[in-house]
């Protein structure tokens, strides 16, 4: 059988594990609070770049809005044909 633990020991531990908690939860919080003041910036920098690129690509970007544009275009043309084409059926 093993022996017990001295009440000496048991309080070396009992002490020694609530210090650990304490300092695993003040670094998670730390943690915490360094990850959470960091989105402002990386928002703000994260904007700052899509402005950036935008201007960059503003012809390339235009160049695919006006594609986007005509295919909506002719898919409303090719709707209103067909809705037309189809109302006699329908009687």
């Amino acid at each position: 059988m093993w022996p017990w633990a001295s009440m000496s020991d048991l309080r070396k531990a009992y002490t020694s594990t609530g210090s650990t908690v304490s300092k695993t939860y003040d670094k998670a919080v730390a943690t915490q609070k360094s990850a959470y003041n960091q989105i402002p910036s990386a928002v703000t920098k994260a904007g700052v770049e899509t402005q950036k690129w935008s201007a960059e690509n503003k012809e390339t970007l235009l160049s695919v809005t006006k594609g986007m544009q005509d295919v909506g275009d002719k898919t409303t043309v090719v709707g209103g044909i067909a809705a037309a084409a189809g109302a006699p059926l329908l009687g």
